[in-house]
């Protein structure tokens, strides 16, 4: 039997963040390049955030060749930070995230590139979302309640029923844990 390997999707956004560059002291950085000279072997990854009521940093002709220089990703509201350093963790080179790679004060760039979101998720290798985070400066970690992803571990030695282990989970985790959460 043989084994196939589907071909890489080579199409990136127009722009990304590298999350592999370090800053002094090894320090976690992020620098913008332009999709199109990224690796086009290398996978990226989005963040889904809410934006809230912070104005968090985006990319505007005046921050441009600041965040094409490098910028620190402690200076980054904290959801964009904790995105950098699971994307490099993962061992991922690109991120991508819309307020620092979409032209924010350009509405004719905003247009084209916003038509095409299906395609940047999409091509996405995996997705991050920081469900639990009101706005860009909650981040992605939070403390919580791991029993309540903790199964129930019934094991039924047989009888009426039939044997072996079970796994049992609240009906309404997703629920509780997803479909409440601000984003």
């Amino acid at each position: 039997m043989k084994c196939s390997v589907a071909e890489p999707l080579l199409w990136k956004p127009k722009r990304l963040l590298d999350v592999s560059i370090r800053g002094p002291k090894g320090a976690q950085g992020v620098r913008l390049c332009d999709g199109l000279f990224a690796d086009p072997l290398s996978e990226y990854v989005t963040l889904s955030y809410c934006y809230g009521t912070a104005k968090p940093t985006r990319l505007h002709r005046k921050t441009l060749p600041a965040l094409r220089q490098g910028v620190a990703a402690s200076n980054l509201p904290k959801s964009i930070a904790d995105a950098a350093f699971i994307t490099n963790e993962l061992g991922f080179k690109y991120l991508w995230v819309d307020a620092l790679c979409l032209m924010q004060d350009d509405p004719e760039e905003m247009l084209i590139e916003s038509s095409q979101m299906d395609k940047v998720y999409s091509g996405a290798s995996l997705n991050l979302a920081a469900t639990a985070s009101k706005d860009s400066q909650g981040g992605l970690f939070y403390p919580r309640n791991v029993s309540a992803l903790q199964p129930c571990i019934v094991d039924l030695p047989g009888g009426d029923l039939l044997p072996g282990t079970y796994y049992c989970l609240r009906s309404t985790i997703w629920q509780d844990l997803i479909d409440r959460s601000p984003l």
